[in-house]
């Protein structure tokens, strides 16, 4: 963790809606997202 403090990280979210899970499906299997895919359920 100490080193993760020192680090400059660049984290990136995608946000799906939970009717576009399929979408997000195909993204994650094409590599399309950067960092991590997360489906909104509100």
């Amino acid at each position: 963790m100490k080193i993760a403090g020192e680090m400059q990280l660049d984290i990136g979210v995608t946000r799906y809606p939970l009717a576009e899970a399929n979408r997000a499906l195909d993204d994650l299997r094409s590599g399309r997202p950067s960092g991590a895919a997360v489906l909104m359920v509100r």
